[in-house]
This record gives structure tokens, C-alpha cells and sequence, in this order.
């Protein structure tokens, strides 16, 4: 779905793959972090069973090699160089986990800000 409006639908068994035919997509990228969102639902004949909502992002991960053949990673079929910063994840009022959502938001725009498009998110936990 996209903004409300019903793109694809598909059906099929339980335990067998589905296969949705789709518009072409609005590919996801750090300068355009496109979501579709999306409903799956489970029924039985015709009673719905269960419903559940999620989003998702389409994009494609590949290592092509440049002039001068050296593999390198491209995102949608664009050369990219990861630049970024290892979060660890400790926060003061709980722990590893941040406590507000717009706590994670300010993180993410403060590495963006200093021109990083990745990362690494990171929770270590050892038991002593």
C-alpha cells in the first residue's frame, strides 16, 4: 500500500511461496528512505483469522566491479561508499534500550548530519 491506496494483492496456501506482481517501485536509498506499508491476512474459506501490519522498503544489494575492476557495493545499481559509526546503544534511563522513539530519530539525524549514511547498531550483553 501506499499512502492508503492498494497496489498489489496476492493469495495462496499456507507453506508455499507467493509470488505479488507489483508496480514498479520506489527503490529505498539513505537520501530516500521510501516505505510501503503492508497488510498481510490469514483466513480460512472465508473468515479472516488474523491480520497483521508492517512496512517494508524495496531495494537491491549488489557487488559489480568499476573501471578498473575492483568489486565494489552498489545500491540500485548506484556506487555507494559506506560511511558511518558503530552505536553501541547505552542509554542512561534504560540501559540498552533509548528511552523515546524521537531519542533514536535525533541519533540517526545527527549522523546524517555529519554526512554518514549507515549504522552499525549494536547491543553487546555479557552475563559476568
Amino acid at each position: 500500500m501506499d499512502e492508503g491506496n492498494l497496489l498489489a494483492q496476492a493469495c495462496g496456501l499456507a507453506g508455499h511461496s507467493i509470488k505479488l506482481a507489483y508496480p514498479p517501485a520506489c527503490l529505498w536509498s539513505p537520501d530516500d528512505p521510501f516505505l510501503y506499508d503492508l497488510r498481510i491476512t490469514f483466513q480460512h474459506e472465508q473468515q479472516i483469522l488474523d491480520t497483521v501490519g508492517s512496512y517494508c522498503g524495496f531495494r537491491e544489494i549488489s557487488l559489480t566491479p568499476d573501471e578498473q575492476g575492483i568489486e565494489r557495493i552498489y545500491l540500485n545499481n548506484k556506487p555507494i561508499f559506506q560511511y558511518g559509526s558503530l552505536d553501541q546503544g547505552y542509554w542512561p534511563d534504560g540501559l540498552y534500550t533509548a528511552p523515546t522513539d524521537e531519542t533514536l530519530r535525533y541519533d540517526i539525524e545527527f549522523c546524517k548530519s555529519l554526512g554518514m549514511n549507515m549504522i552499525l547498531a549494536s547491543v553487546l550483553r555479557v552475563l559476568i
